[in-house]
């Protein structure tokens, strides 16, 4: 991350493009293009570098996104560079039987960016080198044949096969060892431990007890079944509430909740309630296959990978395509809700916010005694309902600012990077951890601060090398909120584990999935079992 694979690939590229002019052979139907394929937060980082690295004129490149690329892709082969998105390219492989798309073309070069090789097994590189078309492994048989078969058999020679195979095919590196030549000092992290005021003690404790009633039935039924069973995912809508309620209390909960609580009926929590709030997609009304904090809205609705796919590919002609909750529209209609706390309690912050907001008070106290200017920072959030809070209260103190999230469009994010470089007043950038968290170069900012756990510990670690990267002249502090006793530390528990399973895959150890099921509910069960005050 930040340490010049973006350069090497657009050198390997010019290379290649000026011994073809050298070459006086002419191949008949020989494409020059590199195809790239990247997450779209990567798109503006892409043609960054290549306007500040190659000369005008030298190289051609085009974007391959949004609805009106089918009026380009007739001519794509004429660019020595085409940049599209991973979601594109699905979208253009359901679509290839019926209509020209980048499958139509034969490529001199393809890659795929922020890929991670193995992700959960050895299928998942399989995959890739499949798409890739590495001579002699394009069928999944000949990958199970010499690399798959042989690491799950611990045969010789077998992991050394593998680390051969995943040097020829990627472009890796690590900062680890390269961090000092580079004149990059090592991140200062540490966690802020935040506790819970009264008030949102006693809403957490509220769901809490509904959330530890559900898991212990299901985890009681998970015994009677001897392993993972239907149901599990209901829970995810709980647990996000008792998330949101860490971050920030009644402003940031649906509707829904709010009832529940001010009622203090928890009978209305019920199943019928939580596989509402699971099941379908709250826009096309289609089934969820997959939950994460991608596409769960603040409310607690889903949206389904196709309808995400419609909203992150939206044309940039097409304006600003909000993400709102179509079943309850909470997504927009807590700004109601959080207008409503606000003239009840104008001056409330949860316990959270009050720590972010006193860190960036005292960073920023820290240079401006010295007359230097004060030191930039990016808050990563995986909710786009928390940022709009913190945005508030941010503005209130008279802090420049600005903001990517999920529905800023790529021009809009290319402006607000640029503001966020050059301009010494604006200090804070406001970021959604799935926008903004790989793929873009922060380095004016030298203070990351992650105010939630996520399930996946890569997240993280991308986040923080937006700002930790080549070019990076200070030292980068990493500051996690973690609310003491919560559901948060089963979250970063759930990150630690996640790690240790890869660990033991890495050395061929039997994972049993139920074992990992029945430990993580025994987990959920003890954390449940706390109590937020201590």
């Amino acid at each position: 991350m930040g340490l010049g694979k973006t350069l090497t690939t657009l050198a390997l590229v010019c290379w290649h493009l000026d011994m073809g002019d050298m070459d006086e052979k002419e191949v008949d139907n020989q494409s020059n293009a590199t195809l790239i394929v990247a997450p779209k937060s990567t798109l503006i980082g892409w043609q960054t570098q290549i306007e500040r690295h190659i000369h005008p004129g030298r190289v051609t490149a085009i974007t391959y996104h949004g609805s009106s690329r089918r009026q380009l892709i007739l001519g794509l082969l004429q660019n020595d560079i085409v940049l599209t998105t991973y979601e594109v390219l699905r979208d253009d492989f359901a679509a290839k039987q019926d209509r020209d798309t980048l499958y139509s073309h034969r490529w001199c070069r393809v890659v795929l960016d922020e890929g991670t090789p193995i992700h959960n097994s050895l299928d998942d590189y399989g995959a890739l080198i499949s798409f890739l078309q590495v001579p002699g492994l394009t069928e999944k048989k000949a990958f199970d044949h010499w690399i798959a078969a042989p690491v799950r058999r611990k045969q010789p020679h077998c992991l050394q096969r593998l680390q051969d195979l995943v040097r020829a095919t990627s472009l890796r590196r690590t900062i680890a060892p390269n961090a000092l030549s580079l004149g990059l000092l090592p991140p200062s992290e540490r966690i802020e431990w935040v506790t819970l005021n009264e008030q949102d003690r006693s809403l957490y404790r509220f769901f809490k007890n509904k959330t530890a009633n559900i898991a212990s039935g299901l985890t009681r039924r998970q015994k009677r079944t001897k392993g993972a069973m239907k149901g599990d995912e209901n829970i995810l809508s709980l647990i996000n509430f008792l998330r949101l309620i860490c971050n920030y209390g009644e402003r940031i909960l649906p509707t829904s909740a709010l009832d529940a609580w001010k009622s203090r009926d928890t009978m209305s929590i019920d199943w019928q309630m939580m596989e509402g709030m699971r099941s379908l997609c709250t826009k096309c009304g289609g089934p969820i296959g997959e939950f994460d904090d991608t596409n769960t809205l603040p409310c607690g609705h889903h949206l389904c990978e196709e309808c995400l796919l419609k909203i992150e590919e939206a044309d940039e002609s097409e304006g600003d395509m909000v993400v709102s909750c179509y079943t309850c529209r909470d997504s927009t209609s807590t700004e109601n809700t959080g207008s409503k706390q606000a003239r009840t309690s104008a001056s409330y912050r949860s316990a959270k916010v009050e720590a972010l907001m006193h860190n960036i008070r005292r960073q920023q106290r820290s240079v401006s005694n010295c007359s230097i200017q004060p030191q930039k920072c990016i808050i990563f959030s995986c909710w786009i309902r928390m940022l709009d809070l913190i945005q508030q209260d941010l503005e209130n103190i008279g802090l420049g600012l600005q903001r990517i999230d999920g529905q800023t469009l790529l021009q809009q994010r290319r402006s607000a990077i640029n503001t966020f470089e050059t301009d010494p007043n604006c200090t804070v950038m406001l970021a959604t951890i799935g926008s903004a968290g790989e793929g873009i170069d922060l380095i004016s900012a030298s203070h990351v601060h992650i105010l939630e756990p996520q399930w996946n510990p890569m997240t993280e670690s991308q986040a923080i090398g937006r700002v930790h990267r080549i070019g990076q002249t200070q030292q980068v502090s990493v500051t996690r909120y973690i609310v003491r006793h919560s559901i948060e530390t089963y979250v970063q528990w759930i990150q630690e584990d996640k790690l240790r399973l890869i660990s033991q895959s890495i050395e061929s150890e039997t994972i049993s999935q139920a074992d990992v099921d029945h430990e993580r509910w025994k987990k959920l069960d003890d954390c449940l079992a706390k109590d937020t005050s201590g």
